[in-house]
Order: C-alpha cells, then sequence, then structure tokens
C-alpha cells in the first residue's frame, strides 16, 4: 500500500471514529429547549455568525475567523451546547461545505465542535455544576476556565487525529495551542465578563464592551498579516538576486513551486510546505555577493571560479542572518548542495544529518538546472533528466524524496523556463 492510500485509510478511520462519537453525544445531551426558549438570543447570535463570515469572505482576513472562539463560549456558558452549537457550528459547517475540502473530512470537523460543546457541557453544568451566565460565584468562574480550557484541547486533539496522516502535524498543532495559550488570560477574561453580563441582561453594556475587546483581541492575532509581510519580503530579496541575474532569478521562482509541490507530496503539512517555499525563493541570495565575471559568465566555470561560487551558501547564511525573523529559512540556504553521501559542500553533511528541507530543494534544484537552457548548454529532454534524478538517489539524493520529486515532476507545472504570466501571478 502506497503513502498516500495509508494517509487516505488513516484520516477516514478517524473520520468515522469522531463522527460516530458526535452522533452518540448529540442523542444523549441534544436539549432543544435551550434553542426554542431563546429564539431572540438565537437570532442574534445567529446574525453575528453571519456579519463574521461575511467579513471573513470580504476581507480574506482569517483573524476574523478567530472572533468565533470568543463568541461561542459566550453563547456556551449563557444558553448551553445545544444552543452554541445551533448558532455558530451550523453556519460554519454551512460556510465549509460551500468552500472545499473532502466531504467526509469536512464532516468529521464539524464533528469535533459537537464532540467539543457536549463533553464541554458534561463537565461545565454536569460535574462542575456550573451555573448558566456564571451569576459571580467564583466556584462558577474557575468551572468556566476549566471547561473553556478543556474544549479547547478537545478541539486541538480531535484536530490532531484528522491531521495525523499528514507529517510534521504534531509540531504544527503545539505551535497552534501554544500561540492559544498566549491568548488564554484575554479571551477568558472577555468571554467571563460577557457571559456575565448576558447573563444579567445587559446586552447593550456587553455590545459596547465587545467593541474594544474585539480590536485587542484582533491585535493579538497578526500571524496572517506578518505572513503577508514576511513574503513580500521574500520576494523582495528574490527581485535583488534578479536585479543582477535574471536565470538565477527564474530558476529560484521555479525551485520554490517544485520544493513545495514535493513537500506536499511527501506527506508535509500546507505550513511546513510554505516555509520551505520561501526557503526555496531564497537558496540561491547568497549569489548577490558573487563577481559578475563568475555569475554571469557565458561559458563553464574554471575550478578556481567554481571554488569562488561554492561560497554562495555561505555568503547567503550570512545576509539573511542579519535579519533575524528568516532564520527558518538558514537550513535551506546553507545546506542545498550537501549529497546524501557526504561528498557535497559546505559541510561535507551525509544522510539525515542533512536537513530535510535542504534534501527537498536540492533535488528540486538540480532539476530544473537540467532542465533549463543555459548559454554553454541546451536544456536536458525530460526522460534524460528523469534518467539523472534517479541515478542520483543515494548517492546525491534523498532515495524518498526523490521518489517524490519525479511524480511531481511529471506535471511539469513550472516549465523549462517560467512566462512572465506565471512570475507575475507567483509574485502576486
Amino acid at each position: 500500500m502506497d503513502l498516500k492510500r495509508k494517509q487516505n485509510l488513516i484520516l477516514n478511520v478517524f473520520s468515522l471514529l469522531l463522527i460516530a462519537v458526535a452522533i452518540i453525544l448529540t442523542m444523549l445531551e441534544i436539549y432543544p429547549g435551550s434553542v426554542i426558549m431563546n429564539v431572540k438570543p438565537l437570532i442574534a447570535f445567529l446574525i453575528l455568525s453571519l456579519i463574521l463570515l461575511v467579513s471573513f469572505r470580504r476581507f480574506e482576513d482569517n483573524n476574523i475567523l478567530l472572533l468565533y472562539h470568543p463568541f461561542s463560549i459566550v453563547a456556551f456558558l449563557v444558553y448551553g451546547p445545544t444552543f452554541a452549537l445551533t448558532s455558530f457550528v451550523v453556519p460554519i459547517a454551512v460556510f465549509l461545505f460551500m468552500t472545499e475540502g473532502k466531504l467526509f473530512e469536512n464532516l468529521a470537523r464539524i464533528a469535533v465542535h459537537f464532540i467539543k460543546f457536549f463533553l464541554g457541557g458534561i463537565l461545565y453544568f454536569k460535574l462542575l455544576q456550573g451555573s448558566s451566565g456564571l451569576n459571580g460565584r467564583p466556584v462558577d468562574i474557575l468551572s468556566a476556565v476549566l471547561a473553556i480550557t478543556s474544549m479547547r484541547a478537545i478541539e486541538e486533539i480531535g484536530n490532531l487525529l484528522l491531521d495525523l496522516s499528514r507529517k510534521g502535524a504534531l509540531k504544527i498543532h503545539r505551535i497552534e495551542f501554544s500561540r492559544w495559550l498566549k491568548r488564554f488570560p484575554f479571551i477568558t477574561a472577555w468571554s467571563l465578563t460577557t457571559a456575565y453580563l448576558v447573563g444579567e441582561g445587559n446586552y447593550y453594556f456587553a455590545a459596547i464592551m465587545s467593541i474594544p475587546a474585539i480590536h485587542i483581541y484582533l491585535y493579538l492575532s497578526q500571524e496572517d498579516k506578518l505572513k503577508r509581510t514576511l513574503n513580500n519580503v521574500f520576494f523582495s530579496l528574490t527581485r535583488m538576486i534578479n536585479m543582477r541575474d535574471h536565470y538565477t532569478y527564474q530558476h529560484s521562482l521555479s525551485v520554490a513551486v517544485y520544493a513545495k509541490k514535493v513537500a506536499l507530496e511527501l506527506g508535509y503539512s500546507q505550513n511546513f510546505a510554505e516555509n520551505i517555499y520561501q526557503m526555496g525563493l531564497l537558496h540561491d541570495i547568497g549569489k548577490v555577493g558573487v563577481s559578475d565575471t563568475i555569475l554571469l559568465k557565458q561559458d563553464r566555470l574554471t575550478d578556481d571560479e567554481f571554488a569562488s561560487m561554492k561560497e554562495h551558501p555561505s555568503l547567503g547564511v550570512k545576509l539573511v542572518k542579519l535579519m533575524k525573523f528568516l532564520d527558518l529559512g538558514i537550513d535551506g540556504i546553507k545546506y542545498h548542495h550537501e549529497f546524501f553521501d557526504g561528498s557535497g559542500y559546505p559541510d561535507g553533511l551525509k544522510g539525515d544529518e542533512i536537513p530535510l528541507t535542504a534534501r527537498i530543494i536540492t533535488v528540486c534544484d538540480a532539476w530544473n538546472a537540467m532542465r533549463t537552457d543555459r548559454p554553454y548548454r541546451k536544456a536536458m529532454p525530460y526522460t534524460k533528466a528523469a534518467e539523472q534524478i534517479r541515478r542520483g538517489a543515494g548517492t546525491q539524493f534523498d532515495p524518498e524524496i526523490v521518489r517524490a520529486a519525479l511524480r511531481v515532476f511529471e506535471q511539469e507545472e513550472p516549465g523549462v523556463i517560467l512566462s512572465k504570466t506565471q512570475i507575475f501571478m507567483l509574485e502576486k
């Protein structure tokens, strides 16, 4: 059984398990009365949910969706799990099915929310005897904090199970959970205060208080904007190469696209693929420190010239280290000329000693170099270049990465030379 079939099997098993648990909990814990007796609040929360969805579609800012979390906690603490599910999970379910993703996986992710709210309800309302709307009792506040933390942990575990077949999933979820913990004190204080005010019927005051709270919360959740800023920096640095050597510029863009596709083909997460894409853009950034007589030479390099060219990974690392926020890309920059058998440079690393990102970029780098016209030679035909990659498995390249890369190279998506239109779309 190949890797993708195994991943799909694992995903389907966990999806089925989560859906089954959600159905059982729904049958045992659903309480329609909390919805029927609170029609006006339900309409208000549904309108709020709709506003968040429309705002997200309008501004394409994932931070807007993060507001679901504190508002859903308020609905849960005041009106119970069935009400919270109806007012927030139903609109999210509609949104999921209108966008993308596999049907079975989407159902499983919705099931995670059912499990989260119903188990949270059992913990808060039954085991800890928490009251609706908190009522200002210290014991209710402590119980609510425990319930909120438990619900978030359940959600994270459920989504981890669905992502478990993807390499690097555990690390990604650990990072996401740690980010949530940093926002936890503010989320909790805001949610508990609003729940208390709504429970006491002070809707107007709760709404007024939410305005500055929303701004603070969005300020604490700026990862996407920072990511876009970083992407602009990466492309600016890549354009800097273009000012001196247009081939290297196009080559870097192609390697970045290939590396991202190979990472996804290997089963790694979307975040990992985006990171290696950024490394691919910058893997030859050190060439800005190589002399023009060498970098732009039309003939083959002499031994001395090649020795100077071999300095570009180290030069790239020195350049990137000046900008602390780019440390993520150093491995791909420094080690993309290391060979699997230890015969590469600059440090002669071997096998798994070579960082994974560098092993992926190495294959993509070699492939694009062979498939591109140079002043001193024509591009290799596809079959010959593919055979060269196969021969390099175990010596120059990691065999597992070679197998995945060849499946990607069959598509030849970036092409031999990127067109102006493709470059424009990549930069955009």
